[in-house]
């Protein structure tokens, strides 16, 4: 669906940026992005956040900036601690609004 809107946004003259996470394998799937010099960082809780900020232009008026946030968008999928096995921290906080 952004695919396609960004597409059809583009062909009316828009401008399009689309912010998305830089999952495990874009890098390697999509030659064409590239890294950026925005790093930014938020407060998740008691902590700070950091990210990274890499980029590509896929087509005319169209740019996708990737969130690189290795330890929300490219953890391994579980983990263990003491035992017990648990999924790793879903990558929707890292864009949630603070409460």
């Amino acid at each position: 669906m952004v695919g396609a809107l960004s597409k059809a946004l583009a062909a009316d003259g828009h401008n399009v940026t689309v912010i998305t996470p830089l999952y495990r394998g874009i890098r390697q799937k999509h030659q064409t992005v590239q890294e950026t010099t925005i790093a930014f960082s938020l407060p998740l809780g008691s902590e700070t956040v950091s990210a990274k900020v890499w980029s590509c232009t896929p087509a005319e008026r169209i740019t996708v900036l990737f969130v690189d946030q290795p330890e929300f968008f490219d953890p391994p999928p579980f983990t263990a601690k003491q035992g017990v096995i648990t999924q790793t921290t879903p990558p929707a906080l890292f864009f949630s609004p603070k409460p």
